[in-house]
């Protein structure tokens, strides 16, 4: 991925080249707390205490550890998506103080069980996607017929969900998508959005 200018964007390019632009942005975070009060004792419970990183644009960084070890609560506090407990320190982009709306507008999240519309079929789904959350003002748009359409395609071709595009989603127990392509389905919202930043909670995990 990368920044392109308008100029690129054509009728003649094949849509496997074919990218969006997006800013390129470091992530970093700064002293993050989160704390909890637990349900029965009403004790308060300090999950994360003075966490400092940075995440390079360009990047990919993994999150390992033991199962319970916080893993997805660090994420979804950097990812500002949570909404319980108290949360204290700084979230950045290339050094910018961040809060939930405009983070949202430029990441994407995928979660570990993530839910997609039954009645759906997948193209429809990562098409919707697409249309709700890319910026149409951008001038790569005004400049390339079919864009959005044929970025979707490529989203599809990526992941693999060629032959799946005309299915529904459905669900486990109306015979819908397997566990693996509605893993895969995920990703593709997400990417479909053109984020400069995209968490994956457990992104392999079902995957052949």
């Amino acid at each position: 991925g990368g920044s392109s200018s308008s100029s690129n964007y054509n009728n003649e390019m094949n849509d496997d080249d074919l990218d969006l632009p997006f800013t390129k942005v470091d992530l970093s975070f700064h002293d993050i707390c989160y704390e909890v009060t637990a349900s029965q004792t009403n004790e308060k419970l300090k999950l994360l205490k003075n966490i400092n990183g940075v995440f390079r644009a360009g990047r990919m960084c993994a999150l390992m550890g033991s199962s319970g070890a916080g893993k997805t609560t660090l994420m979804d506090v950097i990812a500002l998506r949570k909404t319980a407990g108290t949360v204290e320190g700084e979230v950045r982009l290339n050094g910018h103080l961040q809060e939930p709306t405009s983070f949202r507008r430029c990441s994407g999240y995928v979660e570990q069980f993530d839910v997609q519309s039954p009645q759906l079929t997948v193209r429809e789904t990562v098409l919707f996607s697409a249309r709700l959350r890319l910026d149409r003002n951008n001038e790569a748009f005004q400049n390339t017929p079919n864009l959005v359409e044929r970025y979707v395609d490529k989203i599809i071709k990526m992941m693999e969900l060629n032959s799946e595009e005309g299915l529904l989603v459905g669900s486990d127990e109306e015979g819908g998508l397997s566990f693996e392509q509605t893993k895969r389905l995920s990703i593709a919202v997400e990417l479909a959005a053109s984020p400069s930043i995209i968490f994956l909670d457990e992104p392999t995990s079902g995957l052949d």
